[in-house]
């Protein structure tokens, strides 16, 4: 069985290091760190889900995960944020159908387990 691939994005990079080397053993890993970069890969690219923080400059998460809905709708999506009540998430995940909002810092289990879910 050929691993899922997962695009995430992150403005800091840090955080995109800390992502791949947690999950590389399990998922087929690939990252953009601004929503630009993201949707060209979203159009280029054979993707099972895609993960954005959702505090970025130029885009927000929610920005991009619209941009993302209009060109793949059944693209699975979740949302990173440090921010767990904001409206903004909540209001997005229910419109454009985003799967969890994962807070950081996140739990690698956790993290896993919505991810394993989200591609099966």
């Amino acid at each position: 069985m050929s691993k899922p691939t997962i695009l995430y994005v992150d403005d800091m990079v840090p955080n995109i290091n800390v992502f791949k080397i947690t999950f590389k053993r399990d998922f087929n890993i690939i990252t953009a760190e601004e929503a630009d970069q993201a949707i060209d890969i979203v159009k280029s690219q054979d993707l099972d889900l895609i993960i954005t923080d959702q505090r970025m400059p130029g885009k927000t998460g929610v920005e991009l995960m619209r941009e993302v809905s209009e060109i793949k709708p059944k693209l699975p999506k979740m949302i990173i944020s440090e921010y767990s009540q904001d409206k903004v998430i909540r209001d997005a995940m229910k419109e454009l159908g985003i799967l969890h909002n994962i807070h950081k810092p996140w739990d690698r289990d956790e993290l896993k387990a919505a991810i394993m879910n989200a591609v099966s």
